[in-house]
């Protein structure tokens, strides 16, 4: 393992903290210089890791930021100092920083690295772009790598999304559906990944939310509808032999009894999908999710109707 260690490296958070969905940052961003000290950065992994400097040890450990997905470069703020970088990671607590380093070649090396941190990403989010890649080597990852890949699909969604609050996303996700170009009651997996809930930052629009579904090897969603009082999920019996029987329920019917679920879903009441989720934690948490959307989507269209029905008296 290739690791880089920049040394004297400043390092600073932006003012209120950098969570998940938060990673836009602007001119005025106000930002909170913690300490300097030693940055290494794995090439193989692009994991960083930083050590305050030996006077601040004392009091300061050191601390895992993630992995390394972007670096942007900051303009600097007076002729002649040298710049800074706004690094953007997939850490759970602080996904965006800004670093400042003290000599030009390291600030070069580092830019270098952070190129190849995002031309790996992508790489291995979105694929070749002439074609999805096959969902059939995600069935083989041990549960720990699956679970890496779910959460770091839900934050390229959320970073695809930042007009909406953050995403709701539910990794370990298949979408199945009619056949493409064939025969339309012939059922086919789609694609797997995460399907997400979109919710609008607009306060004054009450109800208008969005589910979309992004498969692993494609960078444009797969599916997208705006949920509504006709939207309809309704999850698929195990052991239910005498209805619809989808690919998705034959595909659970093979597992152990709580590892899985399968949901039929219209997002207008006519056209028909199945949604499986390769944990049934995962898909109640879903089902929850959607309903409490539909139902309030329902409300925000009586209580619409109603305003309109009252202006048309007046």
């Amino acid at each position: 393992m290739a690791v880089r260690c920049f040394t004297d490296v400043t390092i600073g958070f932006p003012s209120g903290g950098g969570r998940p969905g938060t990673e836009r940052t602007s001119p005025s961003t106000t930002w909170v210089i913690w300490t300097t000290g030693e940055l290494r950065l794995d090439s193989a992994s692009f994991a960083l890791f930083f050590t305050p400097a030996k006077s601040a040890r004392g009091s300061l450990a050191a601390k895992p930021l993630g992995c390394l997905l972007k670096a942007e470069p900051m303009a600097p703020a007076h002729p002649g100092e040298a710049h800074s970088f706004i690094a953007t990671t997939n850490d759970a607590v602080h996904c965006v920083m800004r670093l400042g380093f003290a000599r030009p070649g390291d600030e070069e090396a580092f830019v270098a690295l952070a190129q190849a941190a995002e031309v790996a990403g992508a790489k291995r989010f979105f694929g070749d772009s002439h074609g999805r890649r096959s969902s059939v080597g995600r069935a083989s990852m041990a549960p720990a790598e699956h679970s890496g890949v779910c959460d770091e699909l839900a934050m390229h969604i959320r970073q695809l999304h930042p007009d909406k609050w953050l995403a709701l996303t539910f990794g370990g996700c298949e979408l199945y559906g009619p056949q493409p170009g064939g025969d339309p009651s012939i059922e086919v997996l789609l694609g797997r990944g995460a399907v997400a809930l979109l919710d609008p930052k607009d306060v004054d629009r009450v109800g208008n939310f969005e589910i979309v579904f992004y498969d692993e090897g494609s960078a444009e969603p797969m599916f997208r509808a705006a949920i509504g009082p006709r939207t309809h999920l309704m999850q698929q019996p195990q052991d239910d032999r005498t209805g619809r029987l989808s690919v998705a329920s034959r595909r659970l019917s093979a597992r152990p009894a709580g590892a899985g679920t399968a949901f039929d879903f219209s997002p207008n009441g006519t056209d028909v999908l199945a949604l499986s989720f390769d944990d049934e934690t995962v898909g109640d948490s879903f089902a929850r999710d959607l309903t409490v959307r539909i139902k309030l989507a329902a409300l925000s269209q009586k209580t619409w109707r109603g305003k309109d029905a009252m202006a048309g008296l007046q």
